[in-house]
């Protein structure tokens, strides 16, 4: 009596720690793992000017903002968001590639000497290093 008393004691135990530490225990369903995948159609790029309008002076600053997502509209941290100078001239990208915060999200500064519009092309790497291309934005400056 004593010694199966022991064991449903030991077995309790080590259910409730599996608990503790995530782990599942019982009947049903594996839990969804969430996609590591990007999902285009899920991500984000903003536009935020520092000034209306943006002067080709050097100083100006347009931030574009990329936001990665998976297919559940997670945010995927520390993921590489890649911005490159599309069209225009006169423009500089301080940061073409970066990794994701947190929340998803990477900042890049676009400055320009010279009036007329810019573009940006941006694109993200899966885990593998398969890029991802997310778009393409327009920025002006007078």
């Amino acid at each position: 009596m004593l010694m199966s008393s022991r064991r449903v004691l030991l077995a309790r135990c080590l259910v409730v720690g599996l608990l503790a530490l995530g782990v599942p225990v019982g009947c049903g369903e594996d839990p969804k793992v969430p996609s590591p995948l990007v999902a285009p159609e899920k991500c984000s790029v903003e536009l935020s000017p520092s000034t209306d309008p943006l002067l080709a002076n050097g100083q100006d600053t347009m931030v574009v903002t990329v936001t990665l997502r998976n297919a559940d509209a997670m945010p995927l941290s520390g993921r590489v968001v890649n911005m490159q100078a599309g069209t225009g001239d006169g423009f500089t990208l301080l940061q073409e590639k970066g990794l994701t915060d947190g929340q998803g999200q990477n900042r890049v500064e676009v400055r320009a000497t010279t009036p007329g519009t810019k573009t940006v092309y941006v694109s993200a790497n899966e885990l593998d290093g398969v890029r991802v291309i997310l778009g393409e934005v327009a920025i002006e400056f007078r």
